[in-house]
């Protein structure tokens, strides 16, 4: 299955899936966040990175903002910090990879416009996915295709 960026082909990394900080879970990042390489990232559209299930979350996530959920196969890919969504809350709604979500913003706890993307799988696929919870987390910019 190939995934796709959440912010499309035109994302830029500016923090890894490595980044240390006491506010993360095992201090460290487990995510990647992405702005538009050019241009406003502030309301750039958040698409589905595959295809099967998506679910906006009914609660202001503290450290997240809004936040959209899709289920695709294993995978599990959150993207977070979100202006608003396009689809339902509390309740799964069949997306197709490309589907609009969203747009990007600044909610939560964010020091800028961005997308902040992480990817769960029910198996560890590599060396460095780090478990939490039954799922395990893996480096954004290594499975959508966008460094």
């Amino acid at each position: 299955m190939s995934l796709i960026n959440p912010l499309g082909p035109a994302a830029k990394l500016t923090r890894g899936f490595d980044y240390r900080d006491p506010l993360y879970y095992l201090g460290v990042h487990l995510a990647a966040d992405y702005i538009l390489a050019s241009g406003q990232t502030r309301g750039a559209p958040i698409v589905a990175a595959g295809d099967g299930e998506a679910m906006a979350s009914p609660l202001y996530d503290k450290y997240r903002g809004w936040l959209v959920k899709v289920r695709t196969g294993d995978w599990l890919i959150g993207t977070a910090h979100m202006q608003a969504y396009t689809i339902p809350v509390n309740r799964w709604l069949p997306v197709k990879q490309g589907d609009l979500l969203g747009w990007a913003d600044n909610t939560g706890v964010s020091l800028g416009d961005h997308c902040h993307v992480d990817c769960w799988n029910v198996h560890p696929l590599d060396d460095r996915a780090v478990q939490k919870m039954g799922w395990w987390a893996h480096d954004p910019a290594v499975y959508l295709g966008v460094n």
